[in-house]
């Protein structure tokens, strides 16, 4: 069973799947290729800075919620 805090993000996810408006709405087709350049640097740049701080990272997390007692 899916715990209680799991319940409203999937609900709000099947609502938004489940319903159909329409947009009235329209997209340029070079509108993709940019928002591709602005997010793709920023991503990579997200995930590159990730990767390489990855041990300090874990290091800090361990740190922030290890047991009181040391173990």
């Amino acid at each position: 069973m899916l715990r209680a805090s799991l319940w409203v993000p999937a609900l709000a996810l099947a609502l938004v799947a489940l319903t159909r408006t329409d947009a009235h709405a329209y997209i340029d087709p070079n509108t993709g290729g940019y928002v591709f350049q602005v997010l793709f640097p920023i991503i990579s740049g997200i995930a590159a800075a990730f990767v390489f701080c990855r041990d300090g990272i874990v290091k800090l997390v361990r740190k922030i919620f290890r047991r009181p007692d040391g173990k």
